[in-house]
């Protein structure tokens, strides 16, 4: 992969980014700074290649294991630092307790102390500080940031903020902020904050158009309605989302229209029971992730509750992307499906838990006949639901009805689909191939177990 590198020098703040995506070749190589403001360090590496035997990742500073990273997460926010001390990085891949291998060294050091800020306006470059909560402005964003900027906001309120055209950014530590908006930046972090609801019709949250080489992590949502993001070559993982309000939203975390995207262990739950009020109410977030048209994105490791339509739901074009290893509970519709776009290519799906009840595991039907429809090459392996009581529907793969389909070579292999009163269908019958395995109660294609 051919590499670009962003070196810069300043007094007030200390900064190395790179360009490459999350799409590396070997382990656990090619670890660079992505930014360094007075009291945190941002650090990322190459993502472990397909096949490769790593459980995850040790962060090391100064020779001592300060965090640990799943296979899936490529970078790490070491925080609570001392402003302008140096400090240095590596990062061990091991597979169960054995390290396999160790990075070479990163050498970095903090920014010096950041300047403070206690008013709504533009900040400059540099390293900054807020020191007094910020009222919400009458129109527009409390703060304006862009490149070479980072703001520690130390607990106190931000009411919202706008990064633009921004190469190089960092905010972290804000409170009650009811609007973020990210838009033509990248090689930033959105890190340790909490966002809330920006009144009863929910009109807030985090947006990004454009981005690119981001880190939103650690992040709280508290009663707000999530992430809505597009982006490439981004971390978004380790928040937590919940939505107390009886106001219909849609996804929780929404994505689309990027490529190479890392979605992992996120938290999302509504305080409405998913299942029992299902359609009848609409409480909550609509679906817990949703992925629209994206391209070699990992999602995985997530826990989805209470969402009334699907845990993880797709619309339009989606290719060489991962499902794996999410964690399903109280979906009233399905754990995993789509329905307006489902064009699947070299997609995987595997390890998932639908944890009852839920209807279905999975759920694919064609809402759009006058679009073309091509779901091949996809492999569907270890998948469970376990056994919700009075379960009513089976998973369903009905895309025979649209002027233009390939539906085949998708294999489906050790998934445990429950009992059902109605049998597991694919229409046509070419879309699967029995990969042998599956726990099923009668299906049209799969030798059921």
């Amino acid at each position: 992969m051919r590499r670009k590198a962003l070196r810069i020098a300043m007094t007030s703040m200390a900064l190395m980014a790179s360009m490459a995506g999350f799409t590396g070749c070997t382990y656990p190589t090619d670890l660079t700074l992505v930014i360094a403001g007075p009291n945190q360090v941002a650090i990322r590496w190459s993502i472990v290649p397909p096949g490769t035997a790593i459980t995850g990742y040790g962060i090391l500073r100064d020779g001592a294991v300060v965090g640990r990273a799943d296979s899936e997460t490529t970078n790490y926010v070491d925080r609570n630092l001392h402003p302008g001390t140096p400090y240095a990085y590596s990062v061990e891949a091991f597979d169960g307790t054995q390290v396999v291998k160790t990075s070479s060294s990163l050498a970095t050091r903090t920014a010096p102390r950041g300047t403070s800020v206690n008013g709504c306006g533009t900040v400059p470059p540099g390293n900054h500080v807020l020191t007094a909560d910020l009222p919400a402005p009458s129109s527009g964003a409390c703060l304006q940031i862009g490149s070479l900027t980072s703001i520690d906001c130390q607990g106190h309120a931000l009411p919202s903020i706008d990064v633009s055209s921004a190469v190089g950014f960092m905010v972290s530590n804000c409170n009650s902020v009811m609007l973020s908006q990210i838009s033509n930046s990248s090689l930033g972090v959105f890190d340790d904050n909490t966002l809330i609801s920006g009144g009863t019709t929910h009109q807030s949250g985090f947006y990004v158009t454009n981005g690119a080489n981001l880190i939103i992590r650690g992040n709280t949502f508290s009663d707000s309605p999530g992430y809505e993001g597009q982006t490439s070559d981004s971390y978004i993982g380790l928040n937590t989302l919940t939505l107390n309000s009886d106001t219909s939203e849609g996804g929780a975390m929404t994505s689309w229209s990027g490529s190479n995207n890392v979605i992992d262990g996120n938290i999302v739950t509504n305080t409405p029971d998913g299942y029992i009020y299902g359609y009848a109410r609409r409480d909550g977030f609509d679906d817990g992730i949703v992925l629209d048209g994206e391209t070699g994105d990992t999602v995985s490791n997530n826990s989805i509750a209470n969402v009334w339509d699907c845990g993880i739901e797709t619309t339009g074009p989606i290719s060489g992307t991962s499902i794996i290893d999410n964690t399903i509970t109280h979906a009233w519709e399905c754990g995993i499906g789509a329905w307006w776009g489902v064009s699947w290519n070299h997609v995987t799906v595997a390890g998932n838990q639908i944890v009852s009840p839920a209807q279905s595991m999975f759920q694919f039907f064609n809402n759009a006949p006058a679009s073309p429809v091509d779901f091949e090459n996809n492999a569907f392996t270890n998948n469970v639901i376990q056994d919700p009581p009075g379960i009513t529907s089976a998973s369903q793969f009905m895309l025979g009805s649209t002027t233009s389909l390939i539906a085949r070579n998708n294999v489906f292999t050790q998934n445990d689909f429950g009992t059902s009163v109605f049998p597991l269908n694919f229409v046509p019958v070419t879309l699967a191939v029995d990969g042998g395995g599956n726990k099923c109660s009668g299906s049209n294609v799969l030798r059921c177990s």
